[in-house]
């Protein structure tokens, strides 16, 4: 599975081979504060959306034939992903 966050999700057609990206993996979108409804509504989704699963069959994503991808919301915090990379939380 790609996955990315909603506030890279807003962009992603910008990306070089994009369609094929998503033809090629299931693609998980993290809901990021304040890019959840600018990643439903942009390009990607409007392209790809009836490939879009529902939140509920986000577990099925791995074994859905692409292209295949879910917007998923959860507990958000404000850092962002570079953050925590420089900061070393996430190694255990």
């Amino acid at each position: 599975i790609w996955l990315m966050g909603a506030d890279n999700q807003s962009g992603f057609h910008h990306c070089e081979n994009w369609r094929d990206i998503m033809h090629t993996v299931p693609v998980g979108v993290l809901s990021r504060p304040d890019n959840q409804l600018a990643a439903g509504l942009s390009r990607t989704a409007q392209v790809f959306g009836r490939y879009r699963l529902p939140r509920e069959a986000a577990r099925l994503l791995p074994f859905a034939p692409t292209p295949a991808w879910t917007l998923l919301s959860g507990p958000m915090v404000e850092a962002s992903s570079t953050e925590i990379r420089a900061s070393g939380r996430w190694i255990r």
